[in-house]
């Protein structure tokens, strides 16, 4: 530092000479050579000065340096920072140089359960774990973090000296309105480093936790100060959307903005937070109780006006109602008309974050992977009645009756209330045409034709467009509703389930494009009866229990429906079932006949049986499906101890997740962090393919557990044929973030997954799950609900 400073005298003084000589006007030759040695003689005397001043400064230094460390030692934490290398003062720490295992056995004298280490440059963060009492499953909390520096003593073990410590406290009281309807403690189980965080010198961790059914998701924002070497809570945080907050940029400010999800439903919500410099902060301050975080986080709040104009202070009700694209719109036209000194910098960051979650709702709205009803849903939730209506025309020109019939219906009982938000948007924004026409539709849908025309008649500012428009779509619905489709010339597309059948009555079976009746076969064949759970007509998938087909208007003539399943060709079916061995066997069936029970469609075949003693009880029924709906996917498989050594960022999240989810008595207690995690279950197999179109696999796990909650991954001894009946298996997929998207072990979960399919379209891969009802059901991933629902 004192370089610096005699560096700035010394230009100071060359300055002063230049200055001087600068006021002749036409300096000669050897006048300038005059110059020159005058300048080097005050340079010379200067440089002298220089010497004394900094022997002089370096005493002063060391005495204040020896006086500070008197009065605190850990002062040279900061000092430090200012020295090279080879000048470090030797620290005077909080705790003596311990060696970990010291600190592991000392900790367990406390009830306390240490975690694995995290970097922090020089140092490393270590989370301490509880386990609570009166607690069943997944008992364990983080209730301490320190932070301990290496301390490297000659020929000696590395030992660490505790320089931080910060307790976490019980988080229920944080959240006690969000929480009010929990019981249980809200247990802190993971911390991670966010790596994605803005460069703000220090390093940011998320300390996280999961209510107990799952619902929601809670957790702490901490922060390090290398400078200080302090850990602080920034914010704590809940998110009932599921997710971890993340940071993305918004406003285009100098740091990214901190996004923590409370989306519900179609209803994209994000809070908001912004990084602020805390003026109150002192990096030299050494009173551990004093320390005041660096940086804190502050909200854009969207509960008051940034400006208190009576045109702003009437855009606020639209942001309430999450109308966000109309609230983008006025904002937007109230800034061209105010004087530029009116609008504030608060005013921006709430225009920034209402665009955001404008820019949300259009997302959704025009995602054409996401099914009709959740793209109309987006739009008319965002005021988009335009983009819905194009979404609703479309699905009128494909003369798409049944799910023509399902969105009506869908209006008709609107659950979503879109009648009431509807009324009140048109209020807002009177001349928003096409919400019209919404509106008119939910009352056609229940009131009938008659009263939605007078209605929309009657509505002040409807122009004569909007009546002719109105009529035109309620004209082709009609058209659609009433119109016999032809179902003919597509191959058949089913999927159920089959059982073999015994004493066939073949008379109460048809074949509808034979003139003969059905005869009975010889061995080794045998019939089987497949239960339809979906199928494809060549326009649209059905599914059980077909609540759109109106099964009865085929009770007497079964024609229209064999065609519509596409069986007027031979269209064999595959069945396929487990054994015991884990493999597969699969054998092909003849369709003979068909008939209506109840609601079901069932399908008479014939084929060679499957080896009946060789099939797992606890499994779903064997899988019956034509061989144009899909092709089974083959995945292959590692391990998860070679996953980790390709990605080791990845696996760290996923690890502790999983560990986690295990029902406590699947898993050892003590076991809690990455590695130890591995030496226990490193060997499971896990696949990998792109389930959610974002050209990044998905991590798939299958865990195999006997009866008595005993987990391997691979349960199938080959001289013990019968432990099939004691086997159960179970599914769980990781995002590529490292997020749990699909869960078999979560308590009441009667789902499993038999396969993942491909349905050979540019759709996404579906799972193929038995729902715990005897059906299989298809799911696929849907990008708004950020969920699996089932394929439409």
């Amino acid at each position: 530092m004192m370089n610096y400073k005699n560096k700035a005298i010394l230009n100071k003084s060359e300055v002063g000479i230049n200055s001087e000589q600068i006021k002749a006007k036409s300096p000669k030759k050897n006048t300038v050579q005059t110059i020159t040695k005058s300048s080097r003689k005050s340079f010379f005397g200067f440089s002298y000065l220089t010497v004394f001043l900094t022997a002089i400064s370096t005493i002063l230094l060391s005495s204040w340096i020896g006086y500070i460390l008197i009065l605190d030692p850990n002062a040279v934490l900061w000092i430090n920072r200012f020295l090279p290398q080879s000048l470090q003062i030797p620290m005077a720490l909080q705790t003596a140089p311990q060696t970990l295992a010291v600190i592991t056995k000392e900790a367990q004298t406390e009830n306390l359960i240490m975690g694995a280490s995290i970097p922090l440059g020089n140092e490393i963060l270590i989370p301490f774990s509880q386990t609570l009492k009166s607690c069943t499953e997944h008992c364990q909390t983080i209730v301490e973090l320190r932070v301990y520096t290496p301390i490297y003593l000659n020929n000696q073990e590395l030992k660490y000296s505790l320089i931080d410590i910060l307790t976490i406290g019980d988080l229920n009281g944080t959240f006690s309105e969000e929480f009010k309807e929990f019981s249980e403690s809200l247990k802190l189980t993971n911390l991670e480093l966010i790596k994605n965080a803005p460069n703000t010198d220090g390093m940011w961790f998320n300390l996280s936790g999961e209510t107990k059914d799952q619902t929601s998701f809670y957790g702490e924002i901490l922060y390090y100060d290398p400078i200080q070497k302090n850990l602080s809570l920034i914010l704590p945080w809940q998110s009932k959307a599921k997710k971890i907050p993340q940071w993305q940029e918004i406003t285009g400010q100098k740091y990214p903005e901190l996004l923590i999800d409370q989306s519900q439903l179609f209803s994209p919500l994000f809070q908001i937070y912004t990084i602020k410099i805390n003026p109150e902060y002192n990096k030299f301050e050494q009173d551990q109780e004093a320390k005041k975080p660096y940086l804190f986080l502050e909200e854009i709040s969207l509960e008051k006006p940034a400006i208190f104009l009576p045109e702003y202070t009437e855009i606020m009700p639209q942001i309430k109602e999450g109308l966000w694209n109309l609230a983008l719109q006025h904002l937007n036209a109230l800034k061209k008309e105010i004087h530029p000194s009116i609008w504030t910098e608060t005013a921006t960051l709430q225009k920034d974050a209402i665009a955001y979650h404008a820019q949300l709702f259009e997302k959704q709205c025009s995602n054409e992977q996401d099914t009709m009803e959740n793209q109309i849903t987006a739009c008319l939730y965002n005021s988009n009645g335009t983009v819905a209506l194009e979404h609703f025309k479309a699905l009128l020109m494909a003369k798409k009756k049944r799910k023509l019939e399902g969105i009506l219906t869908w209006l008709k009982e609107d659950n979503l209330n879109f009648k009431q938000r509807l009324e009140k948007t048109i209020k807002l924004n009177q001349f928003n045409e096409d919400l019209k026409i919404w509106q008119g539709l939910i009352i056609y849908s229940q009131e009938g034709k008659e009263k939605a025309i007078n209605w929309l008649k009657k509505l002040d500012n409807t122009s004569i467009e909007t009546m002719t428009k109105f009529e035109t779509i309620l004209t082709e619905i009609d058209l659609t509703l009433t119109e016999n489709t032809d179902y003919t010339g597509h191959n058949s597309r089913i999927i159920g389930t089959a059982i073999l059948g015994e004493n066939i009555e073949l008379y109460q079976w048809q074949n509808p494009t034979s003139r003969e009746a059905l005869k009975p076969i010889k061995s080794p064949q045998k019939w089987y009866i497949i239960d339809i759970n979906s199928f494809y007509d060549g326009q649209e998938w059905n599914h059980f229990p077909f609540e759109y087909l109106k099964l009865d208007q085929y009770s007497t003539s079964i024609l229209p429906l064999w065609k519509m399943l596409g069986l007027e060709g031979n269209s064999p079916l595959k069945i396929i079932t487990k054994k015991a061995q884990g493999s597969e066997e699969i054998t092909l069936a003849n369709i003979k006949g068909i008939k209506l029970n109840n609601n079901k469609i069932q399908l008479l075949a014939v084929g060679i049986p499957l080896d009946e003693n060789q099939s797992i009880p606890a499994q779903p029924l064997p899988l019956a499906y034509s061989e144009s709906a899909f092709n089974l996917m083959n995945l292959g498989k590692a391990s998860l101890l070679d996953l980790y050594q390709i990605q080791p960022e990845l696996m760290t999240k996923v690890l502790p997740k999983l560990w986690q989810i295990l029902p406590a008595k699947m898993k050892d207690s003590n076991v809690n962090n990455t590695e130890a995690i591995l030496t226990k279950i490193g060997h499971w197999k896990v696949s990998f393919t792109d389930l959610t179109s974002n050209n990044q696999p998905e991590s798939i796990l299958t865990l195999y557990t006997d009866k008595k909650g005993n987990i391997d991954a691979n349960p199938f001894p080959k001289n013990e044929v019968n432990i099939s009946s004691e086997i159960d298996q179970h599914t769980v997929i990781f995002s590529d973030q490292g997020d749990i998207i699909y869960n078999e072990l979560k308590e009441n979960s009667a789902e499993f997954m038999m396969s993942i399919a491909d349905l050979q379209n540019d759709q996404s891969p579906v799972l193929l799950i038995d729902n715990g009802e005897g059906n299989y059901i298809m799911k696929i991933w849907s990008s708004s609900q950020q969920k699996f629902i089932q394929l439409e």
